[in-house]
């Protein structure tokens, strides 16, 4: 899982995408403008290290009779480095997570593209009630490949296609796409905050 964060983060702040910003950065001892995601580095070379030695764990699994001495001596070689990699990870995760910074513009470009494309979903959803749900498929993909040819936005190409009677303005927001999103989000975030409160308390 950490290492999910690290590899994430680390395409995320390429400077191609660049979604993502880290409070602390490494250098490049050539390149001055460069700053490297090292906490992330650190993250996905440690996540790939403890899955090594995962592999002497599960092998030590088959045990002769009751319980094979070779076997759990194999345990106690890796055990010890698989906790501290995972404490080292978990370190390194909270530093990281603590610095980042969303910048929200590219997100959000990123997310919905010149065109809107990424909101076609949400428009046929809300043609079904107006023109059933074959019409409404057909209806946003004939719409989607005009745009991707003009270059106009999927809305105004979809606007000039039907008569429904949508709320387009709120329809083509992009917090409003987000509002059901960021409240799971919110949810999951509130519940881990519970959980991790109860486990504090029972220690």
């Amino acid at each position: 899982a950490l290492g999910k964060i690290g590899t994430d983060v680390m395409l995320m702040t390429r400077s191609d995408v660049a979604e993502l910003q880290v409070a602390s950065s490494g250098g490049s001892s050539t390149m001055p403008q460069k700053q490297n995601p090292v906490r992330a580095e650190v993250l996905l070379t440690l996540a790939s290290f403890v899955a090594g030695l995962s592999s002497q764990v599960s092998g030590s699994g088959v045990h002769a009779e009751e319980r094979d001495g070779a076997r759990w001596m194999g345990e106690w070689l890796v055990l010890p480095q698989i906790f501290a990699a995972s404490g080292a990870a978990l370190q390194s995760a909270h530093k990281l997570i603590d610095g980042l910074e969303p910048r929200i513009d590219v997100l959000t470009g990123q997310a919905l593209g010149e065109t809107g494309l990424s909101l076609a979903e949400r428009f046929t959803f809300a043609l079904v009630p107006h023109v059933g749900r074959t019409q409404a498929q057909d209806l946003v993909k004939r719409a989607a490949a005009q745009s991707r040819v003009s270059g106009l936005p999927l809305i105004d190409t979809l606007k000039a296609s039907t008569d429904a009677s949508l709320d387009w303005e709120t329809l083509g927001d992009p917090g409003s796409a987000a509002e059901a999103a960021a409240r799971t989000t919110d949810a999951i975030l509130a519940e881990i905050a519970d959980i991790m409160t109860s486990v504090t308390r029972h220690r």
